[in-house]
């Protein structure tokens, strides 16, 4: 299984297709993240909004705003450790 980094993008991000294996990937990592950390984090990352951006968006305050980027950051690196370890097995 492919190991993938989320950087965070720059503001002119190029946009691509994801490979079908990236899709499995993804829709696995989306599936660890709760409801608002995924709304959180995909706002940040593919849509490239600020977090007061966000946090006006779902009313909700900046400081959750990025608590719930940070937790789903914590559950993607166990998520890339845990692969990582699977793939050495």
């Amino acid at each position: 299984m492919a190991v993938f980094s989320i950087p965070t993008p720059p503001k002119q991000a190029e946009a691509r297709t994801l490979t079908e294996p990236e899709r499995v990937i993804l829709r696995e990592i989306l599936m660890l993240l709760s409801e608002r950390e995924q709304q959180c984090f995909m706002r940040r990352h593919v849509g490239l909004e600020t977090n007061e951006e966000i946090a006006a968006e779902l009313k909700i305050s900046k400081s959750t705003v990025q608590t719930s980027i940070e937790r789903a950051q914590q559950k993607i690196e166990k998520y890339k450790r845990s692969a990582e370890l699977t793939k050495a097995v």
